[in-house]
Order: C-alpha cells, then sequence, then structure tokens
C-alpha cells in the first residue's frame, strides 16, 4: 500500500472513530448523563469507568471499528480521553449555539428572558433564554455566565457579542427583585428606554406567589403564624421517634406534614393541608409528648406549640389560608402548563381575585367552619380579648377615631380583612403588564377570532 492510500485508509479509520465518539457524546448529554466515573481506565478489572467508557466497551462489542480501536497498545492515541469529551462538547456547544443565534437573526424579532441562581459555589449564575419566531415552537438555553453587577451592561454585551440586534426584542422576562423590575431603575425599564416595544412580564406563577407573601408580611398574626407552623414542622421531622407517633393518628398516608419551602410555590398549600384535615390528631400527638416524654425540652416544645394551636385565633387562621391556597394553588398549578397562553392566564387570575372577594365576604363562615375544629378537640371558639384598636377616621371626618370593642370584630379587620384586602389589591397591581398586553393582542386570540369569523 503506497503512502497515499495508507494516509487515506487512515484518515477513513480516525472519521469513523470520531463519528462514535461524538454520538456518543451527543446521547449522553441529550440524556443529561454523567460521563466520568471513578477509575477512567479501560485496562482494569473496574467497571466503575464512567458511563461514556462503558458504552464504548459495550458497543465495541458488535463494532468492528471500536473493537480495533480498543485492541490497539495501552499508550496509542484513542480520543477517549476526559480532555477529549470535553472538547467535543465544546464544539458541539458551539455548533448548536452558532445554529440558534443563525435562526434567531432570521425572525422578525424576539424576546429575553433572564434569571439567576447559586450554583454550588454560592457564586450567582446568570441565565439568558431567548423566545423567538419560528416555524417550531423555541425556548433555548443559549448561555450561562457569572454575574456582574450591571445587569443592563451585561444583558447588552450578551446581544453585541452574539450579534443580536435589540432593534427586534419584543419581550422582557425576570424575576420581581426591584433590580429587575423595577419602573424607573430596574432593569426592564433601562431596556424600555432602548427599545420601547420590549415589553416587561414578570413569571405568573411567580408573581402570585408573592401576591401570597405580601398578605403575610403586612399581618403580624400571619407572619406569627408560620412561623408556628414552621416551628411544628421542624419539631416532628427532627426526631424519627415524634414523626412516627405523628404518622401513626394520621389516616392517610399521603397527607403528611410538609416543611415551607420560598422557592417551591405550593409548599405553603401542603403544609396547611395537614394541619386543616389533621388537626386534632396533631394536638393528641403533641399532648401525648408533653404529658408522658421523659425529655425536659421535648415536654417544653410540646406544650408551648399545643398552647399556640389551641388558640382559637389560629385555627380561624388554618381555614382561611387553606380557602385561599386552595384557589392560588390551582391557578399556579394551571399557570405552569405547557399549554397555557396568555388569555386562558389572564382569565384565571380573573377568577382567582373573584373567588377570594367572596371570601371576604364570608367570614361569618370561616368562623363557623374553624368552630367546628375547634370543638373537635374542646376547645371554645371565642376570640381572645386585646388591647382595644382603633380604626383611623378620614381627614374630614369630625369624630374621633373609632374603637374596635369587639375581640371578633377586630380580628374581621386587622387580620381577615387586611389579609384578603392585599390579595386583592395586589393580583390588580401585579399584573397590570399582562392585562395590558392582554388588552393590545386580544383582537389575535382564538376566542375572539372564533366569534368573529361566526358573525
Amino acid at each position: 500500500m503506497d503512502l497515499d492510500k495508507k494516509m487515506k485508509f487512515e484518515t477513513n479509520y480516525w472519521v469513523k472513530v470520531l463519528e462514535r465518539v461524538i454520538n456518543v457524546t451527543l446521547t449522553l448529554a441529550e440524556n443529561n448523563v454523567s460521563f466520568r466515573g471513578a477509575h477512567e481506565s479501560l485496562y482494569d478489572g473496574d467497571n466503575n469507568r464512567g458511563n461514556f467508557l462503558n458504552i464504548i466497551k459495550l458497543l465495541a462489542i458488535y463494532d468492528p471499528v471500536l473493537q480495533e480501536l480498543l485492541s490497539k497498545d495501552k499508550n496509542s492515541v484513542k480520543y477517549l480521553s476526559p480532555t477529549i469529551q470535553n472538547e467535543i462538547i465544546e464544539l458541539l456547544a458551539t455548533e448548536v449555539k452558532t445554529k440558534l443565534i443563525g435562526q434567531i437573526n432570521e425572525s422578525p424579532f424576539f424576546s429575553i428572558i433572564m434569571d439567576t441562581t447559586q450554583d454550588i459555589a454560592k457564586v450567582d449564575q446568570v441565565s439568558f433564554v431567548i423566545r423567538f419566531v419560528h416555524l417550531i415552537k423555541d425556548a433555548d438555553t443559549v448561555n450561562i455566565v457569572h454575574d456582574a453587577e450591571d445587569m443592563v451592561n451585561q444583558l447588552l454585551s450578551f446581544f453585541e457579542k452574539n450579534n443580536l440586534s435589540v432593534e427586534k426584542l419584543r419581550a422582557q422576562g425576570y424575576d420581581g427583585a426591584a433590580n429587575m423590575s423595577g419602573i424607573y431603575n430596574g432593569l426592564q425599564a433601562k431596556i424600555l428606554e432602548k427599545q420601547p416595544n420590549a415589553l416587561y412580564v414578570h413569571c405568573t406563577a411567580h408573581n402570585l406567589n408573592l401576591v401570597i407573601n405580601d398578605s403575610i408580611k403586612i399581618s403580624r398574626e400571619l407572619h406569627n403564624f408560620y412561623d408556628t407552623v414552621e416551628c411544628l414542622y421542624a419539631f416532628f421531622a427532627h426526631s424519627i421517634k415524634r414523626w412516627a407517633m405523628l404518622m401513626e393518628t394520621f389516616e392517610s398516608k399521603k397527607h403528611t406534614m410538609k416543611r415551607l419551602c420560598p422557592t417551591r410555590w405550593s409548599s405553603r398549600y401542603d403544609s396547611l393541608h395537614s394541619m386543616r384535615f389533621h388537626y386534632r390528631e396533631i394536638l393528641q400527638v403533641l399532648t401525648k409528648l408533653s404529658l408522658t416524654s421523659s425529655k425536659v425540652t421535648e415536654q417544653s416544645e410540646a406544650l408551648a406549640l399545643k398552647k399556640k394551636l389551641e388558640n382559637f385565633e389560629t385555627v380561624v387562621i388554618i381555614v382561611m389560608e387553606y380557602k385561599i391556597l386552595s384557589i392560588t394553588k390551582i391557578v399556579t398549578n394551571a399557570l405552569q402548563s405547557k399549554n397555557q397562553d396568555i388569555e386562558r392566564a389572564s382569565k384565571l387570575l380573573k377568577s382567582a381575585k373573584e373567588d377570594i372577594s367572596r371570601i371576604r365576604e364570608n367570614f361569618s363562615e370561616i368562623v363557623n367552619e374553624a368552630a367546628d375544629s375547634a370543638r373537635s378537640w374542646g376547645i371554645q371558639p371565642h376570640f381572645k380579648n386585646s388591647r382595644l384598636r382603633r380604626v383611623k377616621k378620614q381627614f374630614d371626618e369630625l369624630s374621633s377615631d373609632e374603637r374596635l370593642t369587639n375581640s371578633q370584630e377586630n380580628f374581621r379587620v386587622s387580620v381577615f380583612n387586611l389579609t384578603l384586602d392585599v390579595i386583592i389589591s395586589q393580583i390588580e397591581n401585579r399584573f397590570k403588564g399582562l392585562n395590558s398586553i392582554v388588552e393590545r393582542f386580544k383582537v389575535l386570540f382564538p376566542s375572539v377570532l372564533k366569534d368573529h369569523s361566526a358573525n
């Protein structure tokens, strides 16, 4: 075999090797499977060499090209090292990114979504997601970089680096932090100065969660209540024995106590579900521990939690919050659906606001439900007397500030009405941007087009 034929044969062989290596790399990357193992050698007996090498070895049983590759001398070139794997991943990522940028530039307009999260080293990472007009719906993550002080410069630098025109930008999506969503100095406002057509929309499910957060922050009673919920979970969850005692009393093992988690939007509903329907069982376990535990600390903690739960105001808050969260949970789950659209989202939020408004008009119904729950444990359904509070009169009213002498009325005004009024007003205020877009584009909604075609 002359030199040219030999070189051609070698070239063809290594092309086939690289084709197989690249396809294995793509398969692992597409399925989000790890590549490397504890021992990265094909020549020892340890099978913990990682998915990449194990798949190569498996394919070699049936593929003559890989059989020949693995039969080569231990120190010969094989293109199977971790360095080669990383280089191939980087090249594939660059190729994918180049094609995406090309498609984005070919589209008439696009939107940008930007968010941050901490990695394992507690370093903020920024993710840019671009949605663009294409024959196929796309939502592709094209870059993840370290956080920077100036989000505006970082975003514009991202556009410039990838040859994207801000003139085509039509929408922005960020979280609700002031530096992102602020109407004067937030990132969305700065981008609007450069591109007035880039409408800002906050994630609706996240925004609805912030509505509930606002209602809790403004009420001392609700804030203290959720502290109690968290303490109750911690008390049982930090002891296998206590947790087992609690689970034995629950009829359904599905309704276990859940921890409050600020980043998991349904956590409050999950936490309150067990308290709403297993209120008596929880108190039974707390009573037993407070009387029979051999540990003084455990006794005192159980007794303190028992006293808090036996407060009738606490029972009313459990019923009230569970009703509110039952409404918002349904809406939140629907808003996160892949098939959700902006028209249905707007209708869902409007419906939630109406349902919560109806709760506000039925305080007596909430109290009656709470009373039934309280009586199941022998608690008198009475609001405790507290320091007299005043309802502030407006400046043009002549009479002095009105005193609330009835403890139930005091609770209705300062806790119940306040909580629901905040939720109702926040649903109106936080979704103005969404409703504005709905008004602009409602003529294009399928339901409207269908009505016009019928006429």
